[in-house]
């Protein structure tokens, strides 16, 4: 540390997927100029001191989980890859579900990658966190196990955090990776906040059909990691199929809400209904087992925008009739052979803001779960974020760091 040199303080509010893209950008940026010796940096990760999980009321479907990794614990990690995917997603592609086949990215395009195992978040923060403490420009980054209650926009341009345990904190920028719904909860003093609209998206299962010929390309593609699956995008819908192993008559809301449960107690209800095609089928999700069936499901991710922070845990069921509407998708879904329709609809879980204006590179403040519109294109939301984050961080570092004349 030279006692001489300016230091520049960053701060990270979260510890999921999208705070891990924001310390991939610092790290990108800070390697490049760790050779010049006028400035240092103090980094400053808020990892949520809070192991609280928000289910939608009346429902196993989780919202958010408030804690170290957040809502990533429960990451089902179910990716598409489309014709949209920038090489640097698919880097974070790549490093995330450690998938290093690249050269065949272009041939699983406009597919879906379900992985045999997890991404590990909490190994690949420690490596990015060790990474960054080794720049030789980066005298101190710290772990905070804290939540930040307030954030103050002092008269020096610099920004005070107030944290839930009286502490506080101050810093030259700062990369909101929580939650969208979770920042509603900060108090801003003298801060400008940008304007956005909340969208998610209705998981829907609309139905089942039966198709005369089995068709190649239900069938998956196997990999060393897992396997890729056909989907069909629409403007604001994405179409997924899977195979159907039970009765026709005997479908119900409650044998689709999984998420957010642990794999035993998934197991475990399946196997207490001592139902062999439920079986089959949570085999077919998750290792592409048994994919050639009589009938299959259509499940649809469909745009659905919330209108205020209140009451955003109430979901309607009536939300899914919507997507019937949609004339393009309704055509395509009458010309699948023996279509059945069932319209049960489970509540999305990557609820973020969507901006037309974002703020700009300049600002001290950066909200990386708002950015521009576009929200259902096929990516996967949690990646497209994180990868979003990386090139937000890097710039807004940049563009801060040259602002305030330290090059």
């Amino acid at each position: 540390m030279n006692s001489n040199l300016p230091i520049f303080r960053i701060a990270i509010l979260g510890s999921g997927t999208t705070s891990y893209g924001a310390l991939l950008g610092i790290h990108q940026y800070l390697s490049e100029i760790s050779t010049i010796n006028n400035i240092q940096f103090l980094i400053d990760i808020y990892i949520d001191d809070r192991n609280i999980v928000k289910n939608y009321n009346n429902s196993n479907q989780i919202n958010r989980r408030l804690g170290v990794g957040g809502t990533s614990k429960f990451w089902h990690s179910v990716s598409p890859l489309t014709s949209l995917c920038s090489e640097q997603y698919k880097n974070l592609f790549s490093n995330i579900y450690q998938f290093n086949n690249k050269k065949s990215f272009k041939s699983y395009s406009d597919q879906i990658f379900i992985p045999f195992f997890k991404p590990n978040l909490k190994k690949l923060y420690k490596k990015i966190i060790f990474k960054i403490s080794r720049l030789r420009n980066v005298i101190c980054f710290r772990e905070i196990n804290s939540h930040v209650i307030s954030v103050v926009k002092m008269d020096d341009s610099s920004i005070k955090l107030i944290d839930n345990k009286g502490v506080n904190r101050f810093y030259d920028i700062i990369f909101f990776g929580i939650s969208i719904l979770d920042i509603d909860s900060i108090k801003f003093i003298n801060c400008d906040f940008p304007k956005f609209k909340l969208v998610d998206h209705n998981q829907v299962h609309v139905g089942l059909y039966k198709p005369n010929l089995f068709s190649n390309n239900l069938l998956p593609i196997y990999t060393l990691h897992g396997f890729f699956l056909r989907i069909k995008l629409f403007k604001n819908h994405c179409v997924m199929i899977r195979p159907w192993h039970s009765d026709i008559k005997n479908i119900s809301l409650n044998s689709f809400q999984n998420f957010g449960k642990s794999y035993f107690t998934i197991f475990i209800e399946m196997f207490l209904t001592f139902s062999f095609g439920k079986i089959k089928e949570a085999f077919a999700t998750k290792f592409g087992f048994f994919y050639k069936a009589k009938y299959y499901s259509i499940w649809v991710q469909s745009r659905y925008e919330y209108h205020s922070f209140n009451n955003i845990l109430d979901f309607n069921q009536d939300n899914c009739n919507k997507i019937y509407e949609d004339a393009e998708l309704n055509n395509f879904l009458n010309s699948l052979p023996g279509f059945i329709q069932t319209g049960f609809s489970i509540p999305g879980n990557h609820i973020i803001g969507e901006s037309l204006s974002l703020n700009n590179n300049e600002s001290s403040l950066h909200f990386l779960t708002i950015f521009e519109s576009g929200w259902m294109d096929g990516r996967h939301h949690t990646l497209r974020m994180s990868s979003e984050s990386l090139s937000r961080a890097y710039l807004a570092l940049k563009s801060c760091i040259v602002e305030k004349t330290y090059f």
